[in-house]
């Protein structure tokens, strides 16, 4: 079983997202940034799905200061905000996901198992203007207007694959 630390401020919207998630071993829930880190240190989940506005440390910065000890951490962004520049700097920081919190639950199960298979998923954000992303293997995502994806990487070959968007 899949284990997940979840790190939202939000205690009714964490609360609601547990119960979505009862597939998987919730090994932690942090209120705020600082939390959240020792509880990634401490418990090394499959996945941290981490809010960027968290009180006493941001998710960005949660985000950058995990990546030093835990390189390989798989993180996704459960967010309100659509701000192109937090996605970015998430995409920079290593993130794989970024799911907005008013979608369908259908979107957030997708992007958690998504990421959980090593692959990228990144919400219907990218369907309001182009967004051009290099990461850290220097592969080049270019996201069209109309377009929500989900990019796989494979041992040798990277997949692009179109969903719809609600």
């Amino acid at each position: 079983m899949y284990r997940i630390v979840i790190a939202d401020d939000h205690a009714q919207y964490g609360g609601v997202l547990v119960n979505a998630l009862s597939d998987f071993e919730i090994v932690g829930e942090a209120e705020n940034g600082e939390q959240a880190y020792k509880l990634v240190l401490s418990k090394k989940p499959d996945l941290l799905i981490i809010d960027l506005s968290l009180p006493i440390l941001s998710g960005l910065s949660v985000i950058k200061k995990i990546r030093k000890p835990l390189t390989e951490q798989k993180i996704l962004v459960l967010s309100f905000y659509e701000n192109d520049e937090y996605f970015r700097e998430a995409l920079q920081n290593g993130v794989k996901g970024y799911c907005l919190k008013d979608e369908p639950r259908i979107n957030l199960m997708n992007a958690i198992n998504t990421v959980l298979l090593n692959g990228s998923y990144y919400s219907s954000i990218l369907n309001k203007k182009e967004v051009s992303i290099e990461d850290k293997d220097n592969i080049s995502f270019n996201f069209v207007e109309g377009d929500a994806v989900t990019v796989v990487k494979e041992r040798f070959s990277i997949q692009k694959i179109r969903i719809g968007c609600e």
